[in-house]
């Protein structure tokens, strides 16, 4: 390769521009990571003031004279890395900094105002901060441009070829079978179920669940050399780089299953993040191929496979105290109907997501008012479960995704359970590894399949090198089962 010609030094300084840009997404990790965990409650003014800053610059950086230069010298270059730096660059010209800016501030003021509303149960509190911050991802989906539905537009930041009227019709097949299964194995609220009580170890201490959750990771490939466990309000995964990956999870003293499972969760996604190819790093490449890919890996690890028979009697036998394998498998497939999403099982879940899905729609679209949404909330969950919530914390208080201002995300969630069982259905019979506790062929074939390609190919790309498509049919199917077997 010629390393004087004008296209291959376009390159090399796109790709210094791209890890400039990607710097400063990772200090916005960072401090989004201290903000959940470390950051002292007054800190919470200035810190938005910092985010907005690291913001500001990362967009100008992205749209400045040197990108433009770059992104018209590289028009025309097949180079995977480059492609998605000329997509990226070509939606943040459309955004003004100003707006950037602006959001991130916003959110961060939004983000305190959302922890006062749940403290205190009040609407009131946080109503006026969801105005302002429905107002700006209103300007900047007419920005953005959007040839069906306003929400397209964000979306697609979120789900790049994806539609509102793909997605509802997606959802609503989902949602009929759904109730259709829930109706045939009679799934009751969470409060009138009975079940097989949990295991002597649902109200293990703290210390013992932590050290629980430490020995998931380190099962997965994640010790102290390249990640770290915390505690915060929700779980989450923060990648700063490769060799810098943070998880948290959160601890509920009366089921182990709580930080356990969510520490499984966090880790698939540390594990997409570790796992790019090592070309990609400090490019823009460097993420997830969509957000519900990212979340389908997450479910894999927590749904698919960590709730599967197998590692259930992997798990009995690491930790006889858990009870035998087949009492683990239908004590971590339980099926109620719950008010709170992240309580939810994998059946019900969906519906949760589709419930916000649509009252997204109606926010956005004008046609419902941020004063209304708890009676909207309270109407489609009496709907959807026949559940009506006691207060705005069992409610529309409980997701902090609004006040961050992320409209178009909460699909990405149902998407990457599809996405999970689809390929948890064409991945090779890894069963006797599984029951062994040895998951590295499993790890060795998502890398190879989903991981080292990052955002150089779309979520369609990547399904359908594998010959699958974007289908609710395998994740019914596979929880049908579950019911069957746990049934029986």
């Amino acid at each position: 390769m010629d390393q004087n010609h004008p296209q291959n030094r376009a390159e090399r300084e796109c790709l210094t521009l791209q890890a400039q840009i990607k710097d400063f997404h990772a200090a916005q990790a960072l401090l989004s990571w201290d903000l959940e965990t470390l950051m002292p409650p007054a800190g919470y003014q200035a810190r938005a003031e910092v985010t907005a800053t690291l913001a500001e610059t990362a967009h100008t950086l992205l749209v400045g004279p040197k990108a433009q230069e770059l992104a018209s010298s590289l028009l025309a270059s097949q180079d995977p890395v480059t492609k998605v730096f000329l997509r990226d660059h070509a939606r943040a010209l459309r955004l003004p900094a100003s707006l950037v800016a602006k959001q991130a501030r916003v959110a961060g003021l939004a983000h305190e105002a959302w922890l006062a509303a749940r403290d205190n149960n009040s609407w009131a509190l946080f109503a006026p901060h969801l105005e302002e911050t429905l107002q700006l991802k209103r300007e900047e989906a007419e920005l953005l441009g959007y040839e069906g539905n306003r929400y397209d537009a964000l979306l697609e930041g979120y789900e790049p070829g994806l539609t509102v009227a793909a997605l509802q019709e997606l959802f609503g097949a989902l949602r009929v079978a759904s109730l259709a299964l829930i109706a045939e194995f009679g799934i009751e609220a969470a409060s009138t179920k009975t079940s097989a009580p949990v295991s002597s170890l649902a109200q293990i201490d703290q210390v013992v669940q932590l050290a629980l959750a430490r020995k998931v990771l380190a099962l997965l490939g994640l010790d102290q050399s390249n990640s770290r466990l915390d505690l915060s309000v929700h779980p989450f995964c923060s990648s700063i780089h490769q060799g810098d990956i943070r998880v948290t999870t959160r601890i509920q003293s009366a089921d182990w299953r709580v930080c356990f499972y969510s520490v499984l969760h966090e880790a698939g996604h540390a594990l997409y993040e570790s796992g790019f190819a090592p070309d990609l790093y400090r490019t823009l490449a460097a993420d997830g191929a969509s957000y519900g890919m990212h979340e389908s890996q997450a479910l894999f690890w927590e749904n698919c496979l960590g709730r599967s028979l197998p590692f259930c009697q992997y798990l009995s036998q690491a930790l006889p105290a858990l009870g035998d394998g087949f009492t683990l498998f239908r004590q971590t497939n339980t099926f109620a109907k719950s008010l709170i999403r992240t309580e939810a099982d994998e059946l019900t879940y969906n519906l949760h997501i589709i419930l916000r899905f649509e009252l997204e729609l109606a926010l956005l679209d004008g046609s419902l008012s941020v004063k209304d949404l708890p009676e909207a909330w309270n109407e489609g969950m009496q709907s959807a479960l026949g559940l009506t919530p006691p207060d705005h914390l069992h409610g529309c208080l409980q997701d902090i995704h609004w006040a961050h201002g992320s409209f178009g995300y909460f699909p990405s969630y149902t998407l990457g359970r599809l996405y999970a069982a689809s390929l948890w259905e064409s991945i090779p019979d890894f069963s006797e590894g599984i029951l062994g506790g040895d998951l590295t062929a499993v790890k060795a074939w998502l890398a190879e399949h989903i991981h080292r390609h990052g955002r150089t190919m779309l979520p369609a790309q990547l399904m359908g090198g594998l010959g699958l498509s974007l289908s609710a049919e395998p994740f019914l199917g596979q929880v049908r089962e579950k019911l069957v077997t746990i049934n029986s």
